[in-house]
């Protein structure tokens, strides 16, 4: 098993005052990684699935997943990412990753817990109930782009 070790780093300077910042994140007992460079074309397409069992490379089990990272290679065009539940009662959210840019999902820190988000009808509703995430899609706006997956899973949960 190894861990994972995630950095962030900012450095600003504005007026003359320094803003830096370096958050380090690490995770341990991770067992498998996925990382791979997908062709976004201009209709949606799904990039991972989590379901409760893997079942082949682009279904992984939910219970494993420890982080995720998507990133726009992308010199120019943004891709629409979905974050959605298809079963039951379908909900999505969906946000704008432009050109460079990346974005990490955040995963819980308890165990026994699946890639979710919250959904609710009312605004700044603080007591919505969380849901599973199924699958994340990718959307490129108006030319194909290249979109980085990096998942780290750790399969012993």
């Amino acid at each position: 098993m190894a861990t994972l070790t995630s950095t962030i780093i900012e450095t600003l300077t504005l007026d003359g005052q320094t803003f830096d910042s370096t958050k380090i994140k690490s995770i341990q007992n991770i067992t498998q990684v996925l990382k791979t460079i997908v062709e976004c074309p201009t209709s949606e397409i799904n990039i991972v699935t989590f379901a409760s069992a893997a079942t082949g490379i682009s279904t992984l089990d939910q219970d494993d997943i420890e982080y995720v990272r998507l990133t726009n290679l992308d010199s120019s065009n943004f891709i629409t990412i979905g974050i959605e539940k298809e079963s039951h009662v379908p909900s999505v959210a969906a946000f704008r990753l432009d050109a460079g840019r990346s974005f990490i999902l955040p995963i819980s820190n308890t165990a026994t817990e699946h890639p979710q988000f919250f959904t609710s009808d009312s605004a700044h509703d603080s007591s919505a109930s969380p849901i599973d995430i199924e699958t994340i899609t990718a959307l490129a706006n108006s030319d194909t782009c290249k979109l980085e997956v990096f998942i780290a899973m750790n399969t012993t949960t």
